[in-house]
C-alpha cells in the first residue's frame, strides 16, 4: 500500500473513526480475519488495520518485513505498539512470550535430548528443535534406531497407530473383558 493512499483524506477519515481509545491500546473496531487482525477495504482493496496504521504514521512497509505488535493485540493501531520485523522475528517473538502453538510439553525430543538452553534451536518458522538431533548425520540414524528397538521387550507388542474399526471394535473386547473379570 503506497504513503498517498494511506495519506488520503477520506482514507485518515474512515480509519481514525474507527479506532477505541483505551488506556494501553488503540483498538480498531472493524471486520476481522477470524484471528483478531482487523480489516478495512481501501480502493477495492483489502488491507489490514495494524499496517495501514504504520503506513499512515511512519511510512512505507519494506518489502518482505511484517508490522508485529509489542503489545500482542492484533486488533491494536497504536503506533507506539508496531515494529518492523521479518516472519522469523514475529515467531521468535510469539515463542518468547509463551503464545506459541506448539505445546510446551515437548520438553525433550524423542530420542530424550532436553529442548532448552543451548540445546534449543528456533527455526525461522518458529518450530523447535534439539541441536543435538539436528547435528546427526544420516549413517548415524540406523545406529540409533536400531538402539531404540533394541529397547523394546520383545515380548510387547509395539505400538502403532489403530485404525476407526479397530479401536471401535477393541474397546468392545475391553468393555467384556472387564464385565467378565467383574462377575457380570
Amino acid at each position: 500500500m503506497d504513503v498517498i493512499d494511506a495519506a488520503s483524506v477520506v482514507v485518515r477519515e474512515r480509519f481514525f473513526s474507527r479506532i477505541e481509545y483505551t488506556e494501553s491500546c488503540w483498538n480498531w473496531k472493524g471486520g476481522d480475519n477470524g484471528q483478531g487482525y482487523r480489516r478495512i477495504s481501501v480502493n477495492g482493496e483489502i488491507a489490514y488495520a495494524h499496517r495501514l496504521a504504520w503506513t499512515i504514521f511512519r511510512g512505507d512497509i519494506p518489502n518482505g518485513l511484517c508490522v508485529c505488535h509489542h503489545c500482542d493485540n492484533p486488533s491494536c493501531v497504536r503506533p507506539d505498539h508496531l515494529f518492523l520485523g521479518t516472519k522469523a522475528d514475529n515467531n521468535i517473538d510469539r515463542i518468547i512470550k509463551g503464545r506459541s502453538v506448539y505445546p510446551k510439553k515437548k520438553e525433550f525430543c524423542v530420542h530424550g535430548h532436553p529442548r532448552s538452553g543451548d540445546n534449543l534451536y528456533i527455526k525461522p518458522n518458529g518450530k523447535r528443535e534439539c541441536r543435538t538431533c539436528k547435528r546427526l548425520t544420516r549413517k548415524d540414524c540406523p545406529q540409533i534406531r536400531a538402539h531404540t528397538l533394541a529397547e523394546w521387550d520383545k515380548n510387547e507388542p509395539r505400538p502403532r497407530a489403530m485404525t476407526a474399526e479397530e479401536g471401535a471394535a477393541f474397546k468392545v473386547f475391553k468393555a467384556r473383558v472387564f464385565r467378565k473379570r467383574a462377575g457380570a
